[in-house]
């Protein structure tokens, strides 16, 4: 039997350009352990440490596994029904277009306990995900108890949470301040979805009154003002305690403003916005399957896409999420004459990176370190999940996606893997399409197929202590 060499290890990516947080260049990658184990460049040396499996990445950019920060996977919808997906089938797709951690949402019911909710949507998980996944968990209910579970669950991993500022889960200004002081004090975020409800609730009734709830009236039902209200409310208040705030899917140009002012104050925010946000314009509402679109906060006009691009340039948008929750196309059209009813959100959590490397990218908007930064590292950083997750480094887990530069796919219902059998990007183009993707070390998409274990994915405790040493 032929012996192993003594040092070898156990995957080798070579040839390939590697684009990692802060650094270009060539270089080839060893993994051990499911850890990143060394980085050797070719100026460096000649040596080349035997491994038991090789790819080669000639031609293409070898990059940190995306880390998607904003997805509902198999998440209830109302009813007693779930989202289109399933855990397995979810992050199989998010696997497949080169994302390898997700942080996905403990859902908020106002009752019960945070705990409780968190490790009920844990075991949900843990035995079917494919990638690893942290978790958000939504606060829909401020007393004593909820505060006391605030450290329990950043001591359990959970470091950042959900708060909504209108809507049924929503919380008031008050109970804002008081869970913006909980979560500092336990070192975790604040996140929001920023709406102001007042604003909301006057602009549903007005069309409810006029009877103009088609599909076409949604994005007066959630005006910009209504988002960039909430924004200033949000930071103005997390300056009390300077507690680190992140503002879910960002949307309007003037909340983009607010965020710049912020950063420039030293304020610890960060804020991401989604594909959609950046790919359509308010005028997706005149089409005949408007209802497709309809997702919180709406989406906006070109001169509000048009300064997102430049935010996302200039680095105050920190990161893209896809914001993904998977309907049937019956589901989603079900209640097309009643905006109210119609369930929000979008399937897109295979096509992030791709459309973002296209339009990023290939059109010129985004260099290929922007590129990493607003698909893995930003999120990575954002949610506690750094340096281990969304980095090339030695030490960091092994979580790696080998990019072909030149691989393009066109987006369709047969060309994705997300559960739907409809997709509002369909007919777009993706671009620096996987040639494989490694989680955790191992090798579990090959030329867009999955080939991994069933149920490999793992919790990651997210925590701001290791983030914070490593910037």
């Amino acid at each position: 039997m032929k012996r192993e060499p003594p040092h070898s290890f156990d995957l080798a990516i070579e040839n390939g350009t590697v684009v990692a947080d802060g650094w270009t260049g060539e270089a080839a990658v060893f993994v051990s352990g499911g850890r990143i184990a060394a980085i050797v460049q070719p100026s460096s040396s000649r040596w080349r440490p035997p491994a038991r499996r090789h790819i080669d990445a000639q031609g293409c950019l070898v990059v940190p596994g995306g880390v998607d920060g904003h997805t509902h996977i198999h998440f209830p919808i109302g009813f007693g029904r779930r989202s289109a997906d399933t855990w397995e089938s979810g992050t199989i797709a998010a696997a497949i277009g080169g994302t390898t951690t997700v942080v996905d949402f403990v859902p908020g019911t106002g009752e019960g306990s945070l705990l409780e909710a968190f490790e009920d949507r844990r075991q949900e998980a843990e035995s079917a995900a494919v990638i690893d996944y942290a978790f958000h968990s939504t606060v829909a209910r401020v007393d004593r108890a909820t505060l006391r579970e605030i450290r329990l669950l950043t001591e359990a991993g959970v470091a950042s949470f959900k708060i909504f500022t209108c809507g049924p889960l929503g919380v008031d200004d008050g109970s804002i301040l008081m869970l913006m002081q909980a979560i500092g004090t336990a070192n975790g975020c604040a996140g929001f979805h920023a709406e102001n409800d007042a604003i909301l609730s006057r602009a549903g009734s007005e069309l409810a009154e006029l009877g103009r709830l088609r599909a076409t009236e949604f994005p007066s039902s959630r005006p910009p003002i209504a988002e960039e209200i909430a924004v200033q409310a949000v930071l103005h208040m997390a300056m009390r305690y300077s507690t680190r705030v992140h503002i879910f899917h960002l949307s309007t140009s003037g909340a983009a403003v607010m965020i710049d002012r912020a950063r420039a104050s030293r304020l610890p925010v960060t804020t991401e916005t989604c594909p959609h946000y950046l790919l359509f314009s308010s005028e997706v509402y005149q089409r005949r399957d408007a209802v497709k679109y309809l997702i919180a906060p709406p989406i906006r006009e070109d001169s509000d896409r048009t300064a997102l691009w430049k935010a996302l340039s200039r680095g105050s948008i920190g990161s893209v999420a896809s914001d993904s929750i998977a309907y049937d196309y019956r589901t989603k059209t079900a209640a097309s004459e009643d905006f109210r009813s119609v369930p929000l959100g979008a399937a897109g959590i295979q096509l992030r990176p791709g459309l973002m490397f296209r339009h990023g990218v290939t059109d010129g908007r985004l260099t290929t370190q922007e590129w990493v930064q607003l698909t893995s590292t930003g999120a990575a950083k954002a949610f506690g999940l750094y340096p281990r997750k969304g980095s090339i480094r030695i030490g960091s887990d092994a979580d790696i996606a080998v990019i072909d530069p030149r691989k393009t796919v066109t987006v369709s219902p047969e060309t994705t893997s997300m559960g739907v059998d409809y997709t509002i990007y369909d007919g777009m183009e993706c671009a620096g399409w996987p040639r494989a993707v490694i989680s955790r070390g191992d090798v579990i998409v090959e030329d867009g197929n999955y080939v991994g274990k069933s149920g490999r994915g793992r919790f990651i405790e997210a925590s701001y202590a290791a983030a914070d040493e490593n910037g």
